[in-house]
C-alpha cells in the first residue's frame, strides 16, 4: 500500500476505475503506461526527462510503473511541457491522471463539496511526497480558515 492511502484503494482500484470511467481512452492504458510510451517514442532516456522536467528519476520510474498515482494536474502539465510532447498526447495524459485520481478517495469526498474533494485527491497524490512538518502546517491552516 502506498503512504497515504485509505486501505482497500489499491493501484488496481484506481485502474479499474480508471477503465470504467474513461471508455473513450484506451481501456488497457494507465497514465503510466502512456507517460512511458510517450518517453519512449521520443526516445528520451529517463535520466534525460528527468533532468528535464526536474523530477527524480526514481519518481518517474514509480509513474510509469504505475507504483504511483496519477500526480496532479500542474505536474502532468509541467512532464508534458518538458518532453515536448504534442497536443493529442498531452491531451490523453491529462485525461488519464484526471481519470485515474477521480477514483482517489470517491468514498471519502462523497457529500463533500467539489473544492473539499479535490483538495483531499491532491493531498492524497502528493502524500508521498509531504514530510510530517507540512501536514502539520496543512492542518494548522485548515483549522484556522474553518474557524
Amino acid at each position: 500500500m502506498l503512504r497515504g492511502q485509505k486501505e482497500g484503494i489499491t493501484i488496481d482500484s484506481v485502474n479499474s476505475s480508471l477503465n470504467h470511467a474513461m471508455p473513450q481512452l484506451n481501456s488497457a492504458q494507465t497514465f503510466g503506461a502512456k507517460l512511458f510510451e510517450c518517453r519512449n517514442q521520443l526516445r528520451l532516456p529517463l535520466r534525460l526527462a528527468a533532468e528535464r522536467s526536474g523530477f527524480s528519476k526514481s519518481y518517474l520510474n514509480a509513474i510509469e510503473n504505475d507504483r504511483r498515482l496519477p500526480p496532479p494536474e500542474a505536474t502532468v502539465l509541467a512532464l508534458c511541457a518538458a518532453l515536448g510532447l504534442d497536443t493529442d498526447n498531452a491531451s490523453e495524459l491529462k485525461a488519464l491522471a484526471t481519470a485515474g485520481r477521480a477514483a482517489i478517495g470517491t468514498k471519502v469526498t462523497r457529500g463533500v463539496p467539489a473544492a473539499v474533494g479535490e483538495l483531499i485527491r491532491d493531498m492524497a497524490c502528493l502524500a508521498p511526497r509531504l514530510q510530517p512538518r507540512h501536514l502539520a502546517v496543512i492542518r494548522t491552516q485548515l483549522t484556522e480558515a474553518a474557524m
